[in-house]
């Protein structure tokens, strides 16, 4: 069975794309099946899975556009491939007017993704620690930052926790700082994975 991602709507005409903030067309995209071990010693070749098939929408600027689907339906691929972390096998993508593949670095100058990994945040540092981290990682400094940083801190309610270590967070505490943390640099494109995970 062919999983992919539901509620999805088809594209607008052409000349709207233009506008669009994220652009797919025809985005399909497969994996290799894990093989075990009796597999492996035969020699047997097991078909691909497909994770996207044909997938096409468009989102316009400001619009919040959600996908919804079962467990492996493609979502996270999808959110890959425009995270430019995964190539798709065919179709395009574009974000901003650029397209995933020849334009991955301004790619990643207009789109963050939040993804729920508490791992990718430093344990021993502080939440404000965390954030000073990652605005020099996007070329914020000084004053600047430092009002960037208190601006986010308290956008996600974590004013009171900043200067304690993450290590003691809960888990809806981390997500909170994830979110924080993505908005450092004003993406104009927002993915997010599961959000409200972990949050009241």
């Amino acid at each position: 069975m062919t999983a992919t991602p539901s509620l999805v709507r088809p594209p607008a005409p052409r000349e709207v794309a233009l506008d669009a903030a994220v652009v797919l067309r025809g985005l399909t995209k497969s994996f290799a099946k894990p093989r075990s071990w009796r597999a492996i010693l035969t020699g047997k070749k097991l078909p691909p899975v497909r994770a996207l098939s044909d997938v096409s929408c468009e989102v316009r600027p400001g619009e919040f556009f959600g996908l919804l689907g079962e467990n492996g339906a493609g979502k996270t691929t999808l959110f890959k491939i425009l995270a430019t972390l995964v190539t798709p096998d065919a179709g395009s993508a574009t974000v901003c007017g650029y397209d995933v593949r020849a334009d991955a670095d301004q790619v990643r100058e207009v789109l963050a993704p939040v993804i729920a990994d508490e791992r990718s945040l430093n344990w021993r540092l502080s939440a404000r620690e965390n954030m000073r981290l990652f605005a020099v990682l996007h070329g914020l400094r000084g004053a600047e930052a430092a009002r960037r940083i208190d601006e986010l801190i308290a956008l996600v309610s974590l004013t009171e926790a900043a200067d304690r270590l993450v290590s003691g967070f809960s888990s809806g505490m981390k997500q909170r700082l994830l979110v924080a943390r993505t908005l450092l640099a004003r993406p104009r494109v927002l993915l997010l994975d599961e959000p409200t995970r972990s949050l009241d």
